[in-house]
């Protein structure tokens, strides 16, 4: 959009360290997780966004919308910009980061280690798993009559 590209514009002008990349896969997407300084991850629609469980993975330093999702992803181990407050927020909190090395490695750490608990391949199996086993009860019991019921709902895996 032409905000967007406005936006693009000014950020260039005032730093050649910013680097708008488009879409990016493969080495390259690889890459960038690893070596950013900052991943912006601005999203405003949707659920967990992979991109955002990935720069966990790779320790980067993010920044993410407070969309719910996002912060439900993230917890503690990223920096947040308020949606509402635009780009001066945006800027706000990148400007923070930037500006702190410590702070940017140590929410890299605490990335890496909430994607390894949450997010990991192990974990979202035996979560899966679990589910499957509650809804092959719940098949057998409404076979007799009972089945998954407000009663017994909270059974079932959540996070």
């Amino acid at each position: 959009t032409t905000a967007i590209r406005k936006y693009e514009r000014r950020s260039m002008r005032l730093s050649s360290n910013i680097i708008f990349p488009g879409y990016v896969f493969g080495d390259g997407y690889r890459e960038l997780v690893h070596r950013c300084g900052v991943m912006c991850v601005p999203t405003e629609v949707g659920g967990t966004h992979p991109v955002i469980v990935e720069a966990m993975a790779a320790k980067a330093s993010i920044v993410v919308s407070d969309h719910k999702p996002n912060l439900e992803v993230v917890g503690q181990a990223a920096a947040m910009f308020s949606l509402a407050g635009g780009s001066t927020s945006l800027a706000t909190s990148l400007q923070s980061l930037i500006d702190d090395a410590d702070h940017r490695k140590a929410l890299g750490v605490a990335a890496a280690k909430r994607a390894a608990q949450r997010f990991s391949w192990s974990r979202c199996a035996e979560r899966y798993l679990a589910l499957a086993t509650e809804l092959v009860g719940s098949k057998r019991s409404n076979e007799t009559g009972r089945g998954v019921t407000r009663a017994n709902r909270s059974r079932v895996p959540r996070e």
